[in-house]
């Protein structure tokens, strides 16, 4: 079987450490390299091609989300093989990763056998963990957009206006046109409502 080099992108480096190890004790597997961040991933990439990218959606502060990290390798890198590998197991992250062009989707709570199960088939070229989200009668994020939906997470911390506007690093009127934007994309009446169903959907509690 031919070798398979992959790029680990995760802020922990605890995270990165234990992929590493993994994969050195898997035939097949081999590191390509490992980055913390978006600039330390732009860096590893520019001295090479990996065969595929293992992901996460969080990258710290400094970093865009995993989403947009996504979206940015596969116009660098063409039709590269992408795993996300997240704490998120929520259907709305799994499929907002397969929007943005992900091939394998797994959670970090899952076991190590389907870890390595999802690595060896998108390395292949197949598509893992890929599921059909049932939604019926519930609003769907992930037809947002990516500031959108970053607005919306947000917004079920319950963050106001104000505190948005500093974590994100744009203007007020901004905010304001993306909670306006996501409220008529989510079908609801008041922005009370998506306030609070935003605060449901970030505790699991609207399904």
């Amino acid at each position: 079987m031919k070798e398979c080099t992959v790029l680990i992108i995760d802020d922990h480096p605890a995270m990165r450490q234990g992929l590493i190890r993994l994969m050195l004790a898997e035939p097949g597997m081999k590191v390509f390299a490992e980055a913390g961040n978006r600039m330390d991933a732009l860096g590893k990439i520019g001295k090479g091609r990996p065969d595929m990218i293992i992901i996460d959606l969080e990258l710290g502060d400094t970093s865009p989300s995993g989403f947009d990290l996504i979206k940015e390798m596969r116009t660098l890198l063409g039709a590269i093989p992408v795993l996300v590998f997240t704490m998120h197991d929520e259907v709305f992250f799994r499929d907002r990763a397969f929007s943005v062009g992900a091939n394998g989707f797994v959670s970090k709570k899952g076991s190590v056998a389907e870890l390595l199960a999802a690595l060896h088939a998108v390395c292949q070229g197949k598509i893992y963990g890929k599921v059909q989200a049932e939604l019926e009668g519930f609003p769907d994020p992930a037809k947002l957009s990516s500031r959108e939906f970053e607005v919306f997470k947000l917004l079920g911390q319950g963050k106001s206006t104000k505190a948005i506007t500093g974590i994100l690093n744009i203007g007020e009127k901004t905010v304001e046109s993306h909670k306006y934007n996501i409220r008529l994309k989510m079908n609801f009446s008041s922005m009370e409502e998506l306030r609070q169903y935003a605060i449901n959907w970030q505790c699991g509690d609207t399904k």
